[in-house]
């Protein structure tokens, strides 16, 4: 009777276990497939928006910027092509399984609404067959650009919901773990009081999982040690992309930028030279040549963050030098911050880059500006310290440091934010408003002039930055307010090789005015063409990079196998240490650089008539190669 009993007993035990795990078999199932196709819907609204929505208004974004660029019916047909894709996706978006998913979702409909009113207001100038001037789409390309933000909310709604989802499936699923594991809890509790060996093997499995335990907990420890040592590691390879994309960036930036500058410069010198000395013009043609020459030198500090070229140090007044920045950026601070200056009671002088300096205090100020939005006392203090705490102060020059300090009354930072402040691309401010790249230039800056940056900071005490240079003895020198006599040319025939047509008219007028014969070529081939025409050139002017296979240094050296010895001289708008990285120039040959004056082209074109130097060295297929590498 009992094992009859107990037979009985096990048997509907065995029968319970089997439908109890069967049944939460199949609602474990039914509940993965369930949260599992939810969450795909919201992974395919994401992807065929992202993909597509995105991908068109960029390609629109792209064509209307390559017809500004290239204003032909080609160019035109393909943004219309453009505009009517992007159209049709954002009418269609709310269409279909996929559309209703999006319309759910919160705000959608009235970012689709803007962008459907957008692209409305844009169909008269977009829809028309006749091309428009590129000028008048500055304005369409600004309202696409204003809806990526916009379109990028649909996108973050959608992840929104889909992780509301994922976190409730979680949740159900937590709570059907503590089911099943309470369930066969119970199941081992029956067991156990069947079976005291259950209780024993249950007592050594405790010994073997808490040994299994330490182990995993130690081996866990060494694995979060390894991935935080990773993820450092590729935070740095992050950081360093960064950079590398920056400096391509400005690289590309400065030549163009100089060629412009070459053009406005050039033409504003030789049409103050054209007036007579009295004319009232003179004044305004200075205010644009001035205005000309911040570019350049904005230009040369884009470069220099990048390492695309060496900073320039030269002995620097900071007294001066403080007070001719703060005038500058003295406009762009409102009337609720008063600015304090304090020079030092005797000029103190240090060696750095004069731009790089000007630079540094306006992005410092700047800072300072935003960190007070409701208005305070922006202090710059220049002082000179004692290197040594036992020296005088009035010890002589050259024995201390030129110090400078820029101190708010703002917001202030903590000790995180300190840490991390001059890391390039770290920025406190809000999406659209900062780069992340100021305090790390002014940092750069300091350190490539063997100076300290010193930030002292608490939320709610303002900050006060120290920037401290080894100070430098000496005295400025005055520049000589004479007119400068330029050398000129005896009637010498100079080969320009300029592929831009703007500057190649511009230093052609200027060689003419300097009493040269100038002949113009657009590309190596001509240039060669009319050396081997016997055109009987004296010299040689050409710009480094030219369009086609042959660039400016290996047409020098094809130029010389036509004419042996002729004297030759470049010109380009790319940093120095790239084009010597690049194995395009060396060290002793004659470069100006882009923008450049009528003085220069004077003063080096004597030169180079005066002194011929042969292009001497390796072959031109070796040189070639180099630049490939670089």
């Amino acid at each position: 009777m009992i094992t009859t009993t107990r037979k009985v007993a096990f048997t509907g035990l065995a029968v319970m276990i089997l439908a109890l795990a069967i049944a939460l078999m199949a609602m474990h199932i039914q509940l993965r497939n369930q949260f599992g196709a939810s969450t795909m819907k919201y992974v395919d609204t994401t992807v065929w928006f992202s993909r597509q929505i995105d991908m068109e208004l960029l390609s629109l974004t792209n064509a209307l910027e390559h017809y500004r660029a290239v204003p032909n019916e080609a160019t035109w047909r393909k943004v219309r092509a453009r505009f009517d894709i992007f159209w049709s996706r954002i009418d269609s978006a709310g269409k279909g399984s996929v559309g209703r998913y999006l319309m759910a979702l919160e705000d959608v409909p009235e970012l689709l609404e803007r962008a459907r009113l957008a692209l409305h207001e844009m169909e008269p100038l977009m829809g028309s067959s006749l091309r428009p001037d590129p000028a008048e789409l500055f304005g369409a390309v600004e309202q696409l650009e204003a809806l990526a933000p916009a379109l990028a909310v649909i996108s973050h709604e959608s992840m929104v919901r889909r992780t509301e989802g994922l976190a409730y499936e979680h949740h159900v699923l937590s709570q059907l773990s503590r089911l099943i594991v309470g369930s066969l809890i119970a199941i081992m509790t029956c067991f156990v009081l069947l079976c005291g060996l259950i209780v024993a093997e249950r007592r050594r499995a405790n010994s073997l999982n808490d040994e299994l335990a330490s182990r995993v907990a130690e081996r866990t420890a060494e694995l979060e040690r390894e991935m935080a040592n990773r993820k450092r590691q590729e935070h740095a390879l992050r950081q360093a992309q960064k950079m590398e994309a920056v400096g391509q960036l400005t690289g590309g930036i400065s030549h163009d930028f100089n060629n412009l500058l070459s053009v406005i410069l050039g033409n504003l010198e030789m049409a103050k030279a054209r007036l007579p000395g009295i004319h009232a013009a003179h004044r305004f043609i200075a205010h644009a040549i001035e205005a000309g020459r911040r570019g350049a030198a904005l230009n040369h500090r884009l470069i220099a963050f990048s390492r695309a070229q060496p900073v320039r140090p030269e002995l620097l007044d900071l007294n001066r030098n403080v007070a001719t920045t703060i005038e500058l950026v003295r406009r762009a601070l409102p009337p609720a911050i008063r600015l304090d200056y304090r020079p030092s009671e005797a000029p103190v002088f240090c060696e750095a880059d004069a731009v790089l300096l000007e630079a540094a205090v306006i992005n410092l100020v700047l800072n300072a500006r935003d960190a007070m939005p409701d208005g305070g006392k922006l202090t710059l203090e220049v002082t000179r310290e004692a290197t040594d705490p036992e020296r005088p102060e009035d010890s002589p020059a050259g024995a201390g440091t030129a110090c400078l300090t820029i101190r708010d009354t703002g917001t202030g930072m903590d000790p995180e934010t300190v840490r991390n402040a001059v890391e390039p691309f770290f920025t406190t401010k809000r999406q659209g408003k900062g780069s992340g790249l100021g305090l790390a230039m002014v940092d750069k800056f300091v350190k490539l002039s063997h100076g300290t940056v010193e930030i002292d900071s608490a939320p709610g005490k303002g900050t006060a930055i120290r920037i401290r240079f080894p100070e430098a003895a000496g005295t400025l020198a005055h520049a000589d307010e004479n007119e400068e006599i330029l050398p000129t040319g005896r009637g010498e025939t100079v080969l320009l090789v300029e592929d831009d047509k703007d500057v190649r008219g511009l230093v052609h007028t200027m060689l003419e005015d300097l009493g040269y014969r100038p002949v113009s070529a657009e590309c190596a081939n001509d240039a060669l063409a009319i050396l081997e025409n016997g055109a009987g050139v004296d010299l040689l002017l050409t710009d480094v990079m030219l369009p086609g296979a042959i660039d400016g240094a290996e047409l020098v050296d094809r130029a010389q196998e036509v004419q042996p010895g002729l004297p030759y001289m470049f010109f380009s708008g790319y940093a120095p240490s790239a084009l010597h990285e690049r194995g395009a120039i060396r060290d002793h040959e004659i470069l100006i650089r882009k923008p450049f004056t009528a003085a220069q082209i004077a003063n080096a074109m004597r030169v180079a008539l005066d002194r011929p130097s042969r292009r001497e060295g390796v072959a031109s297929a070796a040189r070639r190669k180099k630049r490939e590498t670089a």
